[in-house]
Parts: structure tokens; sequence; C-alpha cells
């Protein structure tokens, strides 16, 4: 038997587990935590990928007897920007939520129902399944979206808890994006032009820039600015914004996590997650 934590990438992975590990959230059950990455099929989120990804988590439980412990398999995924997104895994906390529960149902044939993201023990939904010797085994299952003020992904919650007063280099990009709509309303950029999702891009590009610069000695200027004008200026509409390689997320956290972030942050929707986190105990 293990505890089974469904993610979104290597990203994630990497984040959520040194999160755990600073919670020390130590159980007797292992906590696995498998990203959509790992499937063969497709990219990104999407109501199929996180349907099969349940499916191929919930096999090797049905394998198992039930020894007295009850295993918990936990969805947590971005909750990304309001009514953005596909058809069938639109972003705002409400049309996840909706689209879990619908997930969830198509595999097990049961509908948890959730309407309110799991922060405690009592808020995973315990499902009964069959194992391959025709017993029945009861799993609980409970679901948390990364999100802070109903909006957002992993890059706003680690805004969110950075250590602001250090992001010197960081918080200037408020500037550049005070320029920006100045030339969006202005017209002096079309709006064919425009940074799609502007709110997310803003957020990943902050928590780049205080991840790589502000706590390095760096003369990285004229490399943003090339980096901006690849990214932006040169591209065609659908090609904008392309992120490229990013810094290996394991290593960083390694060496400099702990100085990084506040992962004692009395943050609200932060304080959420680690309390869901710590129902793996």
């Amino acid at each position: 038997m293990k505890n089974i934590l469904i993610v979104e990438s290597e990203n994630d992975k990497a984040f959520f587990g040194f999160l755990l590990a600073h919670l020390q959230v130590v159980t007797t059950t292992p906590i696995t935590i498998f990203g959509l990455n790992e499937l063969v099929s497709g990219r990104g989120l999407s109501k199929a990928r996180l349907q099969e990804a349940l499916k191929v988590n919930l096999k090797p439980i049905t394998k198992g007897l039930q020894q007295g412990v009850t295993p918990k398999v936990g969805i947590l995924i971005d909750a990304d920007e309001p009514n953005k997104g596909n058809d069938d895994m639109l972003g705002g906390i409400e049309p996840r939520l909706k689209a879990i529960n619908t997930i969830i149902e198509d595999v097990t044939k049961q509908n948890p129902n959730f309407k309110q993201l799991c922060v405690s023990n009592t808020d995973f939904y315990e499902i009964r399944i069959q194992t391959d010797t025709e017993e029945e085994i009861s799993i609980q299952i409970g679901c948390h979206l990364t999100n802070i003020e109903g909006r957002g992904n992993l890059d706003t919650l680690k805004r969110a808890i950075a250590h602001k007063d250090q992001a010197l280099i960081a918080n200037c990009l408020e500037k550049w994006r005070e320029c920006y709509e100045q030339k969006i309303q202005s017209g002096s950029i079309q709006a064919k032009l425009k940074i799609k999702k502007l709110d997310s891009e803003f957020e990943k590009l902050w928590v780049t820039f205080a991840e790589r610069y502000d706590d390095l000695t760096a003369s990285i200027f004229e490399e943003q600015w090339n980096s901006f004008y690849a990214k932006y200026d040169t591209l065609p509409e659908d090609k904008r914004g392309n992120s490229g390689q990013r810094n290996e997320v394991y290593t960083l956290l390694k060496e400099r996590g702990l100085t990084m972030f506040d992962w004692n942050s009395s943050q609200p929707d932060f304080k959420k997650l680690c309390s869901f986190l710590k129902c793996f105990m």
C-alpha cells in the first residue's frame, strides 16, 4: 500500500516534495508523487490525462490487501485563471472541482461531489474499490487546487511566499508591467501582439528573476532584454512566450530553497495547501 499525490509536472513534483519534507510529513504508508509528465500520452493538463493518471495510480492499490491501512489518493493541480483553458478543464476553482468530480466518477463510478478544496482529513471522500482478488478495500480521495485568492498556479504561489524584501531585481518587473500596459492602452502595441494570460506570464517571469538573480551577483539586463525580444517581439502570435529550457528545479531547491521562500508563511491559501499535505501524515 502507498499514498499517492497526483500533480501536473516535474516542477510540481520537486516543489511539493520539498514542501512535504519541510512539513515533516512522515507516514507509515509511503507517499509517491506522480506527475502527469510521466504519462506517455499527450502533454499538459487535460481531463483525459488526469483521468488516465488516476487509473494508473489506482491499479496497483487494487493488487494489495488493506491490512488495516486506508491509503490516500490526492489530486493537486493548478486553479489557473477563471474560465480559461480547455472546455473540459476550465480554469477557476469551481469549474476545476466539477471536472475532478466527473473524472473520479468516470474512473470509480462514485462521485465525491467536492464543492470546496480539501484541507482536512474530514474533507477526503472514502470509496470502496474491488481488488484483483475480488475483495473490497477502502481508499480515501481528496483534491486541492494550487491558488492564491482563487486563481493562479505554482508560480503565483511561489511569488506569494517569496521573500519580497530580497527581490530587488524581480520587483523592478512591476515597472515593466506598467510600461507594457501603458503601451497597450495607447495603441503602441497592436491587439494581435498582446501577451496572452499576462498575469500568469508576469508571475512566471517574476519568479524566474527572483530565483535566478536576486540572490546572485550577475549582469543580466542584456540577457533578459534579448530573451524578451526573442520570446515576444520576433515570434508569430501562436508561438510567443515559449519558455524554452528551465533551471533544474530539484537542484535549485536543494541549493537555495530554504533562503528563497518563506516555508512558514502565514499566507492563508498557502496554509490551506499545507493543511492538505499534512492529511497524508
